[in-house]
């Protein structure tokens, strides 16, 4: 199910908040732990060249602490890996994680660049976008500090009523028993409405009014024949609302829910981007730690045009390099 997972690390205490949450899944699931870390460029000599001695120095910190984290965290099973990589956080996460194909992602919301008032971090929000993976997004802000251990007492699991939304089910099932927590299903359906310039009529509010039960009812008998199948029985809750996603926020905020999971798509997604819109919503405005199941392969995920840009724009700069420093065939040092 998760055999493999790998959490994002940037030196920051922020970013160490995602610790806890990473020792709950690698447990309940046991799965292998990937701490993956960054060495980013920083000052540069005056000749705009990096000095190595003072990138040597970094380099051996940067090794020392995550062999300090791996070998602190004796919760976990098997013991932990450490990856360290250098370059650009964002390009080289992404390229690391495409080609080690992990299961899940762990990041926090915010890192080394500290807390703002935007909800994801500039350099989280490019991972998530990018990942095409399943991934935890833990929110820093939210997170109480020097925890080491996170204790799920409130799970809940998004459904529409689509097979394709269930997919994040069995992962929030086996996270609530392995934390003793409660299991909550939560279906969101927008309220029926009529395109009108005018005020309703009296028959079309009794029109609207007969959808909205009938739809009701079919929510409420979809919640208990999923209900059926779970031990102990979870609970289930149905949002009826013309922004489901406002209504969604507002509840997950108000029944003090520790994890909300959920598919990267439901019934009525565009299913050639990385997220529906209510998961966009929920990553951008969310506060509550967020659990999404990837259930697009990438290649069904369509790129934007600036991927498609960028990526032409990288082929020339590579094609341009390797023509400005190619040596004639008699090229001599002598």
């Amino acid at each position: 199910m998760l055999d493999n997972i790998v959490v994002l690390l940037d030196g920051s205490e922020l970013a160490m908040c995602a610790l806890p949450h990473t020792r709950a899944l690698a447990q309940a699931f046991q799965a292998n732990v990937t701490l993956l870390h960054v060495l980013e460029p920083k000052e540069k000599t005056d000749t705009g060249r990096l000095d190595p001695l003072n990138w040597h120095l970094r380099k051996i910190e940067a090794q020392s602490y995550l062999a300090a984290i791996s070998q602190q965290d004796t919760d976990t099973s098997p013991p932990l890996d450490t990856v360290l990589l250098e370059g650009a956080a964002a390009n080289r996460i992404v390229e690391y994680i495409e080609k080690n194909n992990p299961d899940l992602v762990i990041l926090s919301s915010h890192g080394r660049g500290g807390l703002s008032p935007w909800n994801v971090s500039s350099v989280a929000q490019k991972i998530i976008y990018r990942a095409f993976r399943s991934l935890l997004l833990v929110r820093a802000y939210e997170q109480p500090e020097g925890a080491l251990n996170v204790r799920y007492r409130r799970i809940a699991v998004l459904l529409d009523g689509s097979k394709r939304a269930e997919c994040a089910l069995p992962f929030a099932v086996r996270l609530a028993a392995a934390h003793n927590a409660e299991l909550m299903l939560v279906h969101t359906m927008e309220a029926p409405t009529f395109i009108q310039c005018r005020s309703q009529t009296s028959e079309e509010r009794a029109a609207l009014a007969q959808i909205a039960g009938r739809n009701e009812a079919q929510v409420d008998l979809y919640l208990a024949q999923v209900a059926a199948q779970i031990q102990p029985a979870p609970v289930t809750c149905r949002l009826s609302s013309h922004n489901t996603a406002d209504a969604l926020l507002e509840f997950v905020n108000h029944r003090d829910i520790d994890l909300l999971a959920t598919c990267a798509h439901g019934y009525a997604s565009e299913t050639t981007r990385p997220y529906g819109s209510v998961v966009s919503n929920l990553i951008a405005y969310g506060r509550t730690s967020l659990l999404i199941i990837q259930d697009l392969p990438q290649d069904q995920i369509r790129p934007t045009q600036a991927e498609i840009n960028a990526a032409a724009t990288s082929s020339a700069r590579r094609m341009n390099r390797t023509i400005a420093y190619a040596q004639p065939a008699n090229w001599s040092t002598k």
